[in-house]
């Protein structure tokens, strides 16, 4: 028959998805890009407890624009979204994966509260494979942190998360402590959502002590509330908790099929495996102890293979036990024994002795430091008591202090007029270093364009003159061998690829088509050159229906130029994305590849003039070139003119 009220992780499943939807606020008038990250993430957290698939697709899409458009942020949020969606359909060396990549974004960034959420979040895959005290450990950090940044909402789901680990560690009277002070603080900030998570959990840990009306009435309530908020996992948790109440009471098949058909129902197309297996381990119980021998094999063989395939060592053990009982009452004492022995295996791991002491030694830290942090607070609050008996001395000491406020005022505004000349002084330098490097492009600019026309109308005149000649030669010629005949041909050709590449090397130095079609024209036609089998470039813009500043369009064909012939020389790339756009706050261009990338410790060092033309002509115009790179990851190069 069926263990005692699975000691679900089924708790535990939903609660780190709660963590995930606090977004940093942006500003009012984001650009359409930012907008289109938005709603895609809004989209995948809705859908995280109806379509868990759907979610980490989507998830997928926006960390690829959150790395284009640099935004840290999103990308960590996007990680931990897809962590919480692998640990829902039972993949917990995956969620682990992904939580460490949001972690390692909160790390880089200094973001306590994303590094909260990844700790918090990896709970759920650690104690599904057995491991409970590195669970406990990461949500008491995860704790602490909320505690610094005052968020109750993330401190509730923590302490909620906290009991489910004591409720796997048979501590349901701890969980319970725990789990009640999570639903305080979620009724003191009138926050309904998380409360159907902790109902859930509570009414386990009462079941866990023989309190099965308290334990019943709880899960009333939270199936209710997951079906007001449309909670689907939580549905199906409940009613597999349901189901194994239902049974416990009366060991009859009749009331507690119902609940466990509904949750499979339910499971399927929300595709959480892991309860799944949950399902078909109790159903095969139930038709065992009903004397359905077939059918509880069969519900056996399905939970077997999917534990194995979930990894969550307690569902793993108690599908081995029903596996080895009801093969040997089939007389497969083979499969019996096989099924018994990895059981036992599976036991050793969830209760082993050490785990459990250092799992104690952990709560009894936490609840040391809490009551130091007690004690901490009213010591501070006798430090007040104090202060306010020496009111008069401080009063007079701020009357003292105002004097001597009053002669550094005085200070302060022969500073400031001080400051304001040394800044009238220093614009002026600026202002001479722009028209020194304005005078520098131009110079630039119309040398290449005096060297296009001497190559164009010169030297490219001269080979069109020689071909002509040696064309009208070669009517008269008789050749002396076939030998002479290929040498004269070789020539021809020789001085057409001249002709061509004296054409090519003129319009790269002064494009005509940048001068008449604009800059959008001029990448078009300068990509449109390049041999697409060896490098596929794919072009986008926006906002450039209207033709820019002449130097703007010059500089920004310039840079790109010199992007996209690194790429070619360097990168050994196959794929290189260019994208233009124009807004209100200024215009933005991204070149990306798919090469071999480099070290951005190491671009001080490089040799060449490139880059530093890059950030010399990207500067005249008070922009910004940013590199995002890292070996065999390929490069990002990111410009922003401002308007």
């Amino acid at each position: 028959m069926p263990n005692r009220p699975t000691k679900l992780l089924l708790l535990k499943v939903c609660l780190p998805a709660f963590m995930l939807f606090s977004g940093s606020a942006y500003p009012q008038q984001v650009r359409n890009q930012e907008q289109n990250i938005d709603a895609q993430l809004e989209r995948a957290k809705d859908l995280v407890f109806t379509d868990a698939k759907l979610s980490g697709k989507i998830a997928d899409s926006v960390i690829v624009l959150a790395k284009k458009q640099n935004k840290p942020l999103i990308e960590a949020v996007a990680w931990n979204l897809k962590g919480i969606v692998m640990s829902f359909i039972g993949t917990p060396d995956s969620a682990l994966y992904y939580y460490a990549q949001s972690e390692k974004i909160g790390l880089r960034t200094g973001d306590k509260k994303t590094i909260a959420k990844a700790l918090q979040n990896k709970n759920l895959p650690l104690a599904k494979t057995g491991k409970y005290s590195e669970a406990l450990s990461t949500l008491l950090k995860a704790l602490k942190l909320y505690k610094e940044l005052d968020y109750k909402e993330a401190e509730a789901s923590c302490l909620g998360d906290i009991g489910n680990i004591l409720i796997r560690s048979e501590k349901p009277a701890d969980a319970i402590r725990y789990l009640l002070e999570a639903l305080d603080i979620a009724d003191v900030i009138k926050n309904e959502s998380i409360k159907s998570n902790f109902y859930n959990s509570l009414a386990v840990a009462y079941v866990e002590v023989n309190k099965l009306q308290e334990a019943k009435d709880t899960y009333v309530k939270a199936l209710s509330l997951a079906i007001k908020l449309n909670r689907v996992l939580n549905q199906i948790t409940i009613n597999i908790n349901l189901g194994d109440m239902t049974w416990l009471i009366t060991k009859k098949a009749g009331p507690s099929l119902p609940y466990f058909l509904k949750a499979e129902q339910l499971a399927i197309p929300y595709g959480d495996e892991t309860k799944l297996g949950i399902i078909y381990q109790a159903l095969g119980e139930i038709y065992a102890a009903s004397g359905s021998s077939k059918k509880a094999m069969v519900y056996a063989l399905k939970a077997k293979e999917i534990a194995l395939k979930s990894k969550d060592i307690e569902t793993q053990e108690k599908t081995f036990l029903s596996l080895a009982k009801f093969s040997s009452k089939a007389g497969d004492f083979k499969q019996a024994y096989s099924a018994l022995t990895l059981k036992d295996s599976l036991s050793r791991i969830l209760f082993d002795k050490a785990a459990t002491q250092n799992l104690n030694e952990l709560q009894t830290k936490y609840e040391t430091e809490k009551k130091q942090a007690q004690i901490s607070l009213l010591g501070k609050q006798n430090q007040l008591q104090k202060l306010q008996l020496v009111n008069r001395n401080i009063i007079i000491a701020v009357a003292f202090g105002l004097l001597i406020l009053l002669f550094f005022i005085g200070l302060l505004v022969y500073n400031r007029y001080k400051l304001k000349q040394e800044r009238k002084l220093q614009d002026e330098r600026i202002r001479q270093r722009e028209e020194a490097s304005r005078a520098v492009i131009e110079a630039e600019e119309n040398e290449r364009k005096r060297i296009a026309g001497e190559l164009h109308d010169g030297l490219g005149q001269l080979f069109s003159a020689v071909k002509m000649n040696l064309s009208s030669i070669s009517e008269s010629l008789t050749y002396a061998d076939e030998h002479t005949r290929l040498l004269f041909e070789k020539t021809m050709s020789m001085v057409d690829e001249s002709c061509t590449e004296v054409r090519e090397i003129s319009h790269q130095m002064a494009p005509n088509v940048l001068l008449r079609s604009g800059l959008t024209a001029a990448v078009r036609d300068f990509i449109g050159k390049i041999d697409a089998r060896k490098i596929k470039i794919n072009l986008e813009t926006f906002g450039l229906q209207q033709r820019l500043d002449q130097n703007t369009e010059m500089i920004l064909y310039r840079v790109i130029q010199e992007s996209v012939n690194n790429v070619i020389k360097h990168s050994e790339a196959n794929v290189l994305d260019i994208q233009l756009a124009k807004d209100e706050e200024g215009i933005n261009a991204m070149i990306e590849d798919n090469g071999k990338g480099f070290n951005l410790s190491d671009i001080n060092d490089m040799d060449g003039m490139g880059l530093k033309n890059m950030i010399s002509r990207v500067s005249f115009l008070k922009g910004s070139v940013d590199f995002s790179s890292t070996p065999g990851q390929g490069t990002l190069v990111a410009i922003h003119i401002p308007a």
